[in-house]
Parts: structure tokens; sequence; C-alpha cells
């Protein structure tokens, strides 16, 4: 049995009536967007390594809560990279459904892996979104301020709202993770 085969059928559960759809799952053009992605996740990898080494020792301590919040995204989206290298996901339809296609590392480990690994890598992209609009409303707010007691207020708000933030993505992992299934449908 080729190798293609062995994963579809460790994706599909051994449901022999679904393996149709995804005959094209490990063709070239997969190999091509593993390698892509892979390449892409590895870069950010880095950038984001030397990011956050630069906001820890180089940051002006003026600029704290600034640099406290530029950490926190960059942390979210180095785990997010991270996900993203482990389960490499492609989406594809089948009878009229959404399926998630691991074809990354995680793979070799079992399905619900990806599928916790997947969760947290969707959970950091909706998360870095957050933190990137709560950013751009503290840039804002804090040019406006012109004491430094307001300036410490607005950084107050700041911690709260990422804190917040970062509270609501950590209860909503669990969620997502369980919303998925494993069962393939019989058609």
């Amino acid at each position: 049995m080729s190798r293609r085969r062995l994963i579809l059928l460790h994706i599909c559960r051994c449901n022999r009536e679904f393996l149709p759809y995804f005959q094209h799952v490990m063709l070239e053009e997969d190999t091509i967007h593993v390698v892509v992605i892979l390449t892409m996740d590895l870069l950010a990898l880095l950038a984001n390594g030397v990011f956050i080494f630069l906001i820890k020792y180089k940051t002006p301590k003026n600029l704290t809560a600034y640099s406290n919040i530029l950490f926190i995204i960059a942390c979210v989206d180095l785990f997010s990279a991270l996900c993203s290298a482990l389960c490499v996901p492609r989406v594809l339809t089948a009878a009229g459904q959404i399926v998630f296609v691991h074809v990354g590392p995680c793979i070799l480990v079992g399905p619900k892996l990806c599928h916790l690994v997947f969760a947290g890598f969707a959970q950091c992209v909706g998360l870095s979104v957050l933190l990137l609009l709560i950013f751009v409303i503290y840039r804002l707010r804090i040019l406006r301020t012109e004491t430094r007691f307001d300036r410490a207020v607005v950084n107050e708000q700041l911690q709260r709202a990422a804190t917040g933030a970062a509270v609501f993505a950590a209860a909503a992992m669990p969620l997502f993770y369980f919303s998925g299934s494993f069962d393939v449908p019989v058609i």
C-alpha cells in the first residue's frame, strides 16, 4: 500500500467510501503546499523570535506598555506559526461538507493531535486579529492623552483588554476542539 493511501486511511478512519473524494490529497501540488507553508512558518518563527528578543532586551523603559502588547502579539504569532507548521491544514469540500485534511508532521502522531494543533492555530489567528485591533485603539488613545496620569489609565486599560482577549481565547479553544468530529460521514 502506498504512503499516500496509508495517510488517507489514517485521516479517514478506514472509511473507504469517502476515499474517492481525497485521492488528490498527497499529490505534487500538496508537496508544494507543504513546502511553501513550512517555509513561511519557519520564517515567521525566526522573525518572531528575533522580535521577542528585541522587545525584551532593546526596548526603552518609557515604552513599557507599548512593548508589552507587542510582546503578547509576537508570542501569539509565534505559537500560531508553530501550530501551522505542525498541522499544515488543507481545506477540501466533499459531499457538501468542509473537511480539514492535515498533511503536516502531526499526522505521524494521530488525528486528535492534528485537530488540537489546528484548534490552537485557529484560536491564535483570531486572537492575533483582536490584539492588533486593541493595539491600534491604544495607539489612537495614547496620542490624544496629554498628562502622565491619563497615559497610566490608558496603559491599565490596555493591559485589561489584552488580558481579557487572551482569557477569552483560552476559554474558546476547548470549545473549538470539542466541536470537531473525527467521524467521516458515509455517502
